[in-house]
């Protein structure tokens, strides 16, 4: 579950491992899995420590969620501790005990974390997400001086639609969108759902020209599209598209916090033009040197 939450093992190297499979920590294990010292003789010494190549032995400890082994915590050692004593093996009981407590609470606040970024019903990222995420893409633009651009879109009518044909057609027609908007994005693209009908997508490494692409994309994508919902009605969906692009050599700016929002208000305010003149179109909205 970990590996899945926090894939984090690039930042700790061979020193951090995650398995997806249990069983290749008790084979870690000769017997039931207890505080073990290793000597250099011990061939599990180049499996759990490959890279101590000062060490003497190595201090295994067994991490449990109730009986259930979940990890293994390894030391190594400068001189030999076979002759240790029982208190000392205890001492070494409970710190296995707190770091195995350690890593439950980590796994329990990366779950209830990544839920609470969430919306349940497209299982899209949330306002919340994209705030987190806009701070962060905007940093990684001003660091690499590549341009990031800022798409507000919204589901034409989705309102007026819920009302004529019941709210459950509403939903519906949000998650297809969302659905068909995620099937067009890169692997490094971010998408939100900010309110009812209503996403941004964070385009990274993305000048207007692209950007502007990719909007029409989304845009003609869902232009006369039939969706059949379950009760067998065929509906439409149009989306009024805001834009907008920040290019950090041209606009360089001192607080990436004032950038994001200033960002997310431009591309919602070319959005509103865009549905005021009359939906199912692209608006552009630019940022100027005394705005950033």
């Amino acid at each position: 579950r970990l590996a899945a939450l926090a894939p984090i093992s690039a930042l700790f190297g061979r020193h951090l491992r995650f398995e997806f499979d249990s069983g290749e920590l008790y084979e870690l294990y000769s017997d039931r899995p207890s505080v073990s010292i290793l000597s250099l003789e011990d061939e599990r010494m180049f499996a759990v420590l490959p890279s101590a190549g000062t060490a003497v032995g190595c201090i295994m400890l067994p991490l449990f969620d109730g009986n259930r082994l979940i990890g293994s915590y390894h030391l190594a050692i400068s001189e030999d501790m076979h002759a240790v004593g029982e208190e000392d093996r205890q001492l070494l009981q409970m710190f296995s005990a707190l770091c195995a407590s350690a890593l439950l609470r980590v796994v329990e606040f990366q779950h209830s974390d990544r839920y609470s970024l969430l919306d349940p019903l497209t299982e899209l990222g949330n306002l919340r997400a994209f705030r987190r995420n806009v701070l962060r893409e905007c940093s990684w633009a001003r660091r690499t001086r590549q341009s990031l651009a800022l798409l507000s879109i919204a589901i034409d009518g989705l309102e007026e639609l819920s009302q004529v044909h019941g709210e459950s057609s509403s939903r519906f027609v949000l998650r297809k969108v969302s659905q068909r908007i995620c099937s067009k994005l890169r692997a490094t693209d971010n998408i939100a759902l900010m309110r009812m009908g209503e996403f941004s997508v964070l385009l990274p490494h993305c000048g207007e020209p692209d950007a502007h692409t990719i909007a029409e994309r989304f845009r003609l994508d869902l232009d006369q599209l039939a969706l059949e919902d379950e009760n067998g009605a065929v509906l439409y969906a149009t989306l009024s598209v805001g834009m907008v692009c920040w290019n950090p050599v041209a606009h360089p700016v001192a607080s990436t916090e004032t950038l994001g929002k200033q960002l997310e208000s431009e591309a919602e305010s070319a959005m509103r033009r865009a549905e005021k003149a009359g939906g199912n179109q692209v608006s552009v909205a630019r940022l100027g040197a005394l705005m950033l």
